[in-house]
């Protein structure tokens, strides 16, 4: 996917059993074009007691980064569809949704 400066370079997801709840992470990496120069930015849906959406420049995946600085915060999807990589959160909400659908369907 391309909109506008951003890049969408990858996408995963999974699900995880975290203090007796299942949770449902998503997340796409992006690139973005800030004054001629490519950074990159990591786009996310966590669900575990709620729901919340985040930026950040290193992946929730990464297993070794225990302290994650969050650029971006939001606690539902209309604000966050308001930020400049609002259609990355449209992409990672639709991710952990059907993450959740195939967790009901087995």
């Amino acid at each position: 996917m391309k909109e506008n400066n951003l890049v969408v370079l990858s996408a995963k997801s999974k699900m995880s059993l975290g203090c007796c709840i299942y949770g449902f992470d998503a997340e796409v990496e992006v690139e973005m074009n800030i004054a001629g120069k490519y950074e990159k930015f990591y786009v996310s849906n966590h669900t575990y007691d709620g729901t919340y959406y985040g930026v950040t420049k290193s992946s929730i995946f990464d297993e070794e980064n225990y302290e994650i600085e969050f650029l971006e915060e939001y606690d539902n999807l209309e604000d966050a569809k308001k930020s400049v990589f609002g259609k990355c959160f449209e992409i990672v909400d639709r991710m952990v949704d059907e993450l959740g659908n195939h967790e009901k369907a087995v």
